[in-house]
């Protein structure tokens, strides 16, 4: 998206209604203050100031009422009135000796009429210089940043979006200097026109914050490598960006409150005390949180890994990795939901990551007097021959000891995944016997005899009960 340098004709004229409102307001606060200031100069003339004991007492209602927000409200310090400028005086001198001096019309003099017209002159050439710097300044950084990286779509989208917020900053510094070089207007409507500017410039910054916090978290998505590595980091992501977020409106809101008079010193003691009571009562979700951004950062297991726990003795696959907790699924299709402090703590093995193969093995009896030499030949091909073994990783035969009636041989091989232990495993075990008995190679059996000693009386009693019922 290309930056546009030529100006807006509808915003201009908003603005400029806007500022035509802000000065028509100070011309009938200036005919309304006009009385005001009569009786002041009256009463300087007379000498006797109209004192009324409620001001002067200092048991009076508003001292009583006034010490219980003087901790958290400060007074106002009211905007100064501008001082006349040699350009004042020019002014005051064309007036003279163009006969317009002494004149006035609405309430305001010639001198106010003719201030009020440059301050809209300054306001529209300020505002016309600003924008296209604005544009120019807008127009080189996004130029700089092609260069740098070649790619600014995301730059030139951040740009094009805070664009507005930046025009509504140049309307505010040039009319702020327009309307408070104006020495005709009234403290109250110059206090109140400055916390106008001041509350509009601050939502434009706070705004402006906002969405840089906004850009430079999908920047940083965008620029993870993979699909996987933003669905396992995008909880944390979020997470940031929302913390990010309200520490921006509480920086920004103190400065407002500060503006205001209000103390922030009793709002930031407050809001320590509810997050250290929000900690303590929540210290188990603290740490499962915490341990949630220790899993995804270092990323011992990833969604779709299978492990196992120790301590829980729990098998399954990770179907989801929050910042609070981890979801596994069992071998039996059971969901289970388990604390990330307690997942930390505990032993975990991954079937699944680095490597996803698994070694698999069995025992088998080898007969005496067999050739062990072609036994391990054809274990080898038969175990090499079966479906679901690696064929590129190796066939370890051992021969492990010598046993009653054979000899114990421990074969090994390799799988593609846990999950295929049992399959692969059956289906050698079968292969084996099979391609053993073919090649005349036995699996004998450990048999025993049982010989049992008895006394002659006990078999005479035996035999006996047992002729018995014969007869029976």
């Amino acid at each position: 998206m290309a930056i546009q340098t030529s100006m807006d004709i509808n915003f201009i004229k908003k603005q400029a209604i806007l500022l035509a409102l802000i000065l028509l307001a100070s011309i009938v606060s200036a005919c309304g203050a006009a009385p005001a200031a009569v009786g002041a100069a009256a009463t300087l003339v007379s000498g006797t100031p109209d004192v009324t004991s409620d001001s002067t007492s200092p048991t009076g209602e508003a001292a009583q009422g006034g010490g219980n927000l003087s901790d958290a409200v400060a007074s106002r310090t009211p905007q100064p009135t501008a001082v006349p400028s040699r350009f004042d005086e020019r002014i005051d001198n064309f007036a003279s000796e163009t006969g317009l001096s002494g004149k006035s019309f609405l309430g305001l003099t010639a001198e106010d009429w003719i201030n009020l017209a440059v301050s809209v002159v300054i306001f529209l050439a300020g505002y016309t210089i600003g924008i296209r710097l604005l544009n120019f300044g807008l127009k080189w950084l996004l130029q700089k940043r092609t260069k740098e990286t070649g790619d600014s779509d995301m730059d030139d989208y951040f740009l094009e979006d805070i664009k507005r917020e930046l025009r509504v900053l140049v309307v505010l510094i040039v009319g702020r200097f327009a309307v408070f070089r104006l020495d005709f207007l009234s403290e109250g409507l110059m206090t109140l026109l400055d916390d106008i500017i001041f509350i509009v410039g601050l939502i434009a910054v706070t705004l402006i914050a906002l969405r840089l916090v906004n850009f430079l978290t999908a920047k940083y998505r965008t620029g993870l490598s993979s699909q996987d590595d933003r669905k396992r980091l995008n909880p944390v992501i979020q997470s940031l960006q929302r913390l990010s977020d309200v520490i921006v409106l509480v920086f920004f809101g103190s400065i407002g409150l500060s503006h205001f008079g209000f103390s922030v010193n009793a709002l930031v003691a407050s809001l320590l005390v509810i997050g250290l009571i929000i900690a303590l009562g929540a210290q188990d979700n603290v740490s499962d949180i915490i341990n949630g951004f220790v899993i995804l950062l270092d990323q011992p297991f990833r969604a779709g890994d299978r492990i196992w726990i120790k301590e829980l003795d729990t098998t399954g696959h990770i179907i989801e990795i929050g910042t609070r907790t981890t979801l596994i699924r069992t071998g039996d299709s059971r969901d289970v939901v388990i604390p990330n402090s307690q997942l930390c703590q505990s032993q975990v093995v991954n079937y699944s990551y680095p490597d996803p193969s698994y070694r698999v093995q069995t025992d088998l009896g080898v007969a005496y007097g067999s050739d062990m030499g072609q036994a391990r030949k054809v274990i080898e091909d038969t175990v090499r021959g079966v479906e679901g073994v690696l064929s590129d990783k190796p066939v370890q035969i051992y021969f492990r000891e010598f046993g009653d009636s054979s000899r114990t041989v421990r074969v090994r091989w390799w799988v593609e995944s846990y999950g295929k232990r049992h399959t692969v495993r059956d289906k050698v075990n079968t292969a084996l016997e099979l391609a053993l008995d073919k090649a005349g190679i036995g699996m004998p059996n450990t048999a025993y005899d049982q010989n049992i000693k008895m006394d002659s009386s006990l078999i005479k009693e035996l035999k006996g009960e047992g002729g018995k019922k014969e007869k029976d």
